[in-house]
């Protein structure tokens, strides 16, 4: 989750509901019908399978889109076509929700569910996650930077300001942390570069 991406895609997250219980058969006929179309649009993402208090399951997705393709944004429709809720007024409203990832938080939460044994997956019997567009995924490169210690108290205060800029409203960054909240590590490189360029000097 934390060390693949899809190039030149904005991650998003989604959750996809249903109204009406559907049989185990049911639910995976719809899963694997809505991976079809992703598949088709051109839309990878990565998602996982949570049982709702009610017992009906649902889809938290980490979607990676293309801002400028209309199928991107077209594509959650097509879930209520796939479960036979694309009628029903109330599951247009309230059956899919698509946001910005400002944050990892979401990422972080999708990313748990691998930390479940099968016997603690919420009594949902089949597939628990998956990966579609599993060909687009890129292995992150990872880059280590030697920073003094004004150096990283500057990087951080920089990295909180980007985070409450983007709507994050707890910023507070662990001095031995990961900061795995950060998701737009391009940004991140780019103030490391310029904190160890202005040196200890700079304020």
């Amino acid at each position: 989750m934390t060390t693949y991406y899809v190039p030149n895609r904005a991650p998003v997250a989604v959750s996809l509901t249903t109204r009406r219980k559907h049989t185990p058969e049911e639910w995976r006929a719809a899963v694997k019908l809505f991976r079809m179309r992703a598949n088709w649009a051109d839309v990878p993402f990565i998602y996982r399978v949570e049982l709702q208090k009610r017992k009906t399951p649902h889809l938290h997705l980490v979607a990676y889109i293309d801002a400028e393709n209309v199928d991107h944004y077209m594509l959650w429709r097509q879930w209520l076509e796939c479960t036979g809720e694309q009628f029903d007024l109330a599951s247009q409203r309230h059956a899919v929700k698509v946001k910005p990832m400002t944050d990892a938080h979401w990422l972080l939460y999708v990313a748990s569910h691998d930390s479940k044994h099968k016997a603690e997956q919420l009594g949902w019997v089949g597939k628990q996650w998956g990966v579609v567009g599993r060909s687009r995924f890129e292995r992150r490169v990872s880059e280590d930077y030697a920073l003094t210690w004004p150096q990283r108290a500057k990087f951080q205060r920089l990295l909180r300001r980007l985070l409450k800029s983007r709507g994050v409203r707890h910023t507070w960054l662990s001095a031995r942390g990961t900061w795995l909240r950060v998701v737009d590590g391009e940004t991140s490189r780019l103030i490391l570069r310029w904190v160890l360029a202005q040196g200890d000097a700079a304020r």
